[in-house]
């Protein structure tokens, strides 16, 4: 089944991502939505259940709020200049496999500037990004983002490779069992025939009497 993962940070977006998840739900399912903080399970390394999960998707969502490249720490760095950064780590897998990574701009955000990321993340400053408003306007645009996901996952799924269906043993060895009893050898052919063919009813012959020889005296 085709999976939407949600990239977000609590901190930045946690309502709005909510809600956002909510009408995704409502319209794929719970098992095609991915919502990263909320599904990692306890004592697994985040970075390599992150990455699988991102192989497993077909489009990524980045909801990217007012506060998303917020300092933190007395150098006042953002946290995407960490490495290991599960906002980054996300982003840069999901780049590095060339999935479409769609910029979700809440609480008046833009897209950053090349210049303000870090290398492996530049790609998504030149990906096209939608905005999704507060009330009245959260479902008019909420409609307009799922109708493009509902585009792209039935695009991708007409680009599948058809299917290819294994033998199994048992259907070969059925199919083998059927050919060579429909396959006889002639002589048994011949035989069978002879045995199936109706039993000619023996006439009885008329013999002409014979006459008997004259006696000599």
């Amino acid at each position: 089944m085709s999976k939407i993962l949600i990239s977000y940070r609590r901190e930045d977006s946690a309502h709005v991502t909510g809600r956002i998840y909510d009408r995704l739900t409502q319209q794929f399912g719970r098992t095609a939505v991915f919502k990263d903080v909320d599904s990692i399970p306890l004592g697994i390394d985040f970075r390599t259940y992150l990455d699988q999960q991102v192989a497993k998707c077909d489009v990524f969502l980045a909801v990217i709020g007012r506060h998303w490249m917020k300092p933190q720490g007395q150098k006042g760095r953002s946290r995407l200049a960490d490495p290991a950064d599960f906002v980054r780590l996300e982003i840069e897998a999901a780049l590095k496999r060339q999935i479409p990574v769609i910029p979700v701009l809440v609480e008046g955000a833009s897209i950053p500037s090349v210049d303000r990321l870090p290398t492996s993340l530049q790609g998504l400053s030149y990906r096209n990004g939608i905005v999704v408003r507060p009330d009245p306007d959260f479902h008019r645009d909420m409609d307009r983002l799922i109708e493009h996901l509902r585009e792209q996952i039935e695009r991708g799924q007409e680009n599948l490779p058809p299917l290819e269906v294994p033998h199994r043993a048992s259907d070969v060895s059925s199919t083998t069992k059927v050919t060579s009893s429909k396959t006889k050898p002639p002589e048994q052919e011949s035989v069978e025939a002879a045995r199936q063919s109706p039993a000619v009813e023996s006439q009885p012959v008329d013999t002409p009497p014979q006459e008997e020889a004259p006696v000599a005296f």
